[in-house]
């Protein structure tokens, strides 16, 4: 049995609006694998990357890039100003919500690691390997491209079920944030705090990506991958 699903409803069409983007190469690829404890529910995840590990703290922005366009609604629960009590926000509206809730989140947690130098997580599930021969409960699998003449940095996820999707996709770039944030003692936190900032600013100036198509997924991601390009180059000159 998988987790609840969030307050997000998605649209349901998204390996059909994947193509919007067109031809890029695969520049890594990874896996989680979900596995339970006790019974069917699921309480795990193995999260893997195969892939240069520079890409690591850029997986959470590209795995939000994937889902924002794709918010039909948030439900409302509880107190919702200026919307009232238990509002539920629809199409652009919801994905500003979002967008605005990440930011909030991004920025927050950017201040207390500059303060404490502990990173807040969000706690989706425990991560941790796969017991010895205990089965692989679900799956997905996900595959970042880029395309330079595009200007694009996209991800694409598959599920190995619908029951997957439904619980995992709007929480994905969650699980890889608490992904990045236990590796190798915070290795690669600073890096994601850095890079977030600048793809949350794409949205803000240019608009978040249609979802006809998606014509427009992968460019923040990719934005923010390219200032990083030059500031690293900029440093060894």
């Amino acid at each position: 049995m998988l987790p609840d699903a969030t307050s997000r409803v998605h649209s349901a069409c998204m390996r059909l609006t994947q193509t919007g983007t067109g031809p890029g190469k695969i520049i890594g690829r990874g896996c989680v694998e979900f596995h339970s404890q006790r019974g069917r529910v699921i309480q795990c995840a193995d999260v893997s990357w195969d892939g240069d590990s520079a890409l690591i703290p850029f997986l959470p922005g590209l795995a939000f890039d994937e889902s924002l366009p794709n918010i039909r609604a948030i439900l409302g629960e509880g107190q919702n100003t200026p919307y009232g009590l238990g509002a539920t926000r629809h199409g652009a509206d919801a994905q500003k919500f979002a967008l605005a809730e990440f930011a909030d989140w991004v920025l927050a947690a950017q201040q207390r690691f500059d303060r404490e130098a502990m990173l807040p997580t969000f706690d989706v599930m425990a991560l941790a390997g796969l017991p010895p021969g205990e089965p692989i409960a679900d799956r997905l699998d996900y595959v970042v491209r880029l395309n330079h003449r595009k200007a694009r940095m996209w991800i694409e996820t598959s599920y190995t079920s619908k029951q997957a999707r439904a619980a995992f996709y709007a929480s994905m770039h969650q699980l890889l944030w608490d992904w990045v944030a236990s590796r190798n003692g915070y290795q690669y936190v600073g890096e994601m705090l850095r890079v977030l900032p600048p793809q949350i600013e794409y949205y803000e100036l240019h608009g978040i990506p249609s979802d006809l198509m998606l014509r427009q997924i992968g460019r923040a991601p990719f934005a923010a991958w390219w200032q990083s390009q030059h500031i690293v180059a900029g440093s060894e000159s």
